[in-house]
């Protein structure tokens, strides 16, 4: 029989319907007075093919973060001073350009041979390219001029930012143009491209950081024809393999990451990738990283960074989820986001497990347990951007543990002070599958098919001062704590800071997922039981979890002491995400207000309403929410928002095509025209020999 409470349904469903103006029903408690303005939050949800979630066939859903990004505001307004506000929600999907190509080959469509499809993390076609969601984060900036509009860029880690209108919720346009594709440039419409999800905007300079940058070791779409073209093998060949595959890996459901066969079949996967490069030069992917700095309008500029220690280009090792700024540095940090070749699959073989079984235990591979920080110094940077050519910038790394989202104090004259969620064992880049198996033996309920795994140790929160002089770390504090299993995102008073970042934050807001047996599979389970630096013994988290698992939590963080000071523990099978702080304009300090989380129970959807002053109170208003709002990231608050001024976008980048003002041929084939003469001609080719043929 079951102990354990089931992982939420509701956080897995949603749709890509635009909603206006919907009044939210407060079903519990009451808001309170002066609680106003706007907030923002992000949610993936699905493709174009799927419709939503959960996704229409029988295949293995890929993980909840592909998908594309659906904007939420929820608009907070009182009839009269003091009095209690009420709430709408509207919303609207981001559309960069590559969306509407996605809708022009979608399945059913005459072009949809040459349409995107999902394969993991990715979402890319053989044809067109990589799909760029924008559906991670926000970054605010104020208006241009007094009494403007503020604006709102929204970001993801594989695709440039793209700025939205935040009243009309359209799509503006892609901040620049000058962003360096990982691989396949020239070679197909919309190549890979290397970001961060988090962006920074700097109200002091006006200057909008981000980074561009590339791996040697990982080409996001070099994969998709090894594993497009193993879909396409007959069955008996399929069958065949299953059956191999079972007689020499045992069909087996957890990494054996030493065994000969699975080796074996890894370098057999990596050596046949060569087989489907045509133009080695342009397919292999490069190493590099650029800082990007953007002025708000026009386009960025790319700066090269250089390890100063070296003299060589600064290499990235896993991914740059996240970077910072504080009044003299630029931060830039190597998160623990792994994106390897084993997250660009999904299921080649529907119909022989055991087959898709090898091939992921062949290519398992656990997260990095350390991340460089790379501090640039922004006079530097200042230099750069004044000189007449694009000057390097030199960079120095400071090593910490793994990690994938910091924050960092402004005020750097008494040395650089970070706050750093460290997820031992919390690898986000794996999702639960069609076969997984749950710790007491049963296979995973479908409904948690592609839902990201869960921790297999307890997570940390760290703090980290770093002597600029001396270029390392010379005071840090830890906290380990059973509050913390599964930490993920944060809040505090002004992040995303939309008109000034704090100078220091005295108080930060994190929430924990939890542990749940729905998603500590045997896989994950497997992957990580050998791990560097584990603080609880793998047989205990073991007995945790078949003991009940942990809840989801909210804790406040006291920064100068270091130490959770305030903290609520959400009920059986609850659980939330999305956290954001909503300054009170009668109080203040870093807990002179509220924090607002999306909640799912079983069968809803809520948005919570917590005093920040007394988390442990619990919620003080729930409001029911359309049950299309599933699984959801990021956030950020806006205290109002006006119809944005067209003549300071991003860029001139109203979508074109739309389907209603081209066929599709015609629409690719304006894409196409940007194209290396050789990849033109062969993607020219099998437009007009389709057309022919339709």
């Amino acid at each position: 029989m079951r102990n354990s409470p089931e992982y939420p349904n509701a956080a897995l469903l949603a749709k890509r319907d635009a909603i206006r103006s919907l009044a939210l029903p407060v079903v519990r408690g009451a808001l309170p007075p002066g609680l106003a303005g706007h907030l923002f939050v992000m949610s993936p949800v699905g493709s174009v093919d799927s419709g939503g979630a959960p996704y229409p066939d029988n295949n293995d859903r890929p993980t909840v973060i592909n998908g594309d990004g659906m904007v939420w505001r929820f608009d907070i307004t009182a009839s009269a001073p003091g009095a209690s506000p009420s709430i709408t929600v509207s919303s609207d999907l981001v559309k960069p350009p590559d969306f509407y190509y996605d809708e022009l080959t979608k399945n059913g469509e005459p072009l949809d041979f040459a349409g995107f499809a999902d394969l993991g993390m990715l979402r890319a076609s053989l044809f067109l390219g990589t799909r760029n969601f924008a559906n991670t984060a926000f970054v605010p900036l104020p208006p241009k001029s007094p009494g403007g509009a503020p604006r709102l860029v929204c970001s993801y880690d594989a695709g440039p930012p793209v700025e939205i209108d935040p009243a009309t919720l359209e799509t503006i346009g892609v901040v620049g143009e000058s962003w360096d594709a990982e691989a396949l440039d020239g070679l197909v419409p919309f190549p890979p491209i290397l970001a961060t999800a988090h962006p920074m905007y700097d109200p002091e300079s006006g200057l909008f950081f981000a980074v561009n940058y590339g791996r040697s070791g990982l080409s996001m779409l070099e994969s998709v024809p090894f594993f497009e073209a193993l879909a396409f093998l007959p069955d008996a060949v399929t069958y065949g393999l299953g059956r191999l595959a079972a007689i020499i890996g045992k069909a087996p459901f957890v990494p054996s990451l030493k065994s000969l066969p699975a080796r074996a079949a890894s370098w057999a996967m990596q050596a046949s990738q060569g087989m489907f490069k045509r133009n080695e030069q342009a397919v292999i992917p490069k190493d590099f990283l650029d800082l990007v700095v953007w002025s708000g309008e026009g386009d960025i500029v790319r700066l090269p960074v250089v390890d100063m220690d070296t003299g060589k280009p600064a290499v990235v090792l896993q991914s740059m989820h996240q970077i910072a700024i504080t009044r003299h540095y630029v931060l830039l940090l190597d998160t623990n986001f792994k994106l390897r070749f084993d997250q660009f699959y999904n299921n080649p073989f529907p119909h022989v497990p055991e087959l898709e079984r090898l091939i992921r235990t062949a290519l398992a591979s656990q997260q990095g347990t350390t991340s460089n920080l790379w501090v640039i110094r922004r006079d530097a940077v200042m230099h750069a951007l004044a000189a007449d050519t694009n000057h390097a910038v030199p960079a120095w790394k400071v090593p910490l543990l793994g990690a994938v989202h910091f924050l960092a104090d402004y005020d750097d004259s008494d040395g650089i002070r970070i706050q750093c969620a460290h997820g031992n064992a919390l690898d986000i880049a794996e999702w639960v599958r069609r076969d997984d198996q749950r710790l007491g033996g049963s296979t995973v309920r479908s409904e948690m098919h592609g839902m990201v795994a869960s921790s297999v140790d307890v997570s940390e929160l760290g703090q980290y001062v770093i002597d600029p002089s001396k270029r390392r770390v010379v005071d840090s504090r830890r906290i380990s704590n059973d509050l913390l299993w599964g930490i993920a995102l944060y809040a505090a008073r002004g992040v995303p800071a939309w008109d000034k970042i704090p100078e220091r934050l005295t108080h930060s807001f994190w929430f924990s997922s939890g542990l749940w047996d729905d998603t500590y599979t045997m896989f994950i389970r497997s992957l990580y039981a050998q791990y560097e630096d584990r603080a609880i013994p793998l047989s205990e988290v073991d007995k945790i979890v078949l003991r009940g698992g942990m809840p989801s939590t909210l804790v406040a963080v006291d920064l100068e002491k270091f130490s959770i000071c305030d903290s609520y523990t959400f009920a059986a099978a609850v659980t939330l995400s999305s956290p954001q702080f909503v300054p009170d304009p009668a109080r203040s300090g870093d807990r002179g207000g509220w924090i607002t989380a999306v909640v799912w129970t079983s069968d809803a959807s809520w948005l919570w309403v917590f005093d920040a002053e007394n988390l442990a109170q619990g919620p003080i208003a729930e409001l029911s929410v359309p049950t299309t709002l599933g699984f959801s990231l990021h956030t950020a608050w806006l205290p109002s928002v006006t119809a944005s001024d067209p003549n300071a976008v991003a860029r001139a980048a109203a979508p074109s095509p739309t389907a209603a003002s081209a066929s599709a041929a015609d629409a690719i084939q304006q894409r196409l025209a940007r194209l290396k003469p050789k990849a033109k001609k062969r993607l020219e080719g099998l437009l007009s020999g389709r057309r022919a043929r339709s």
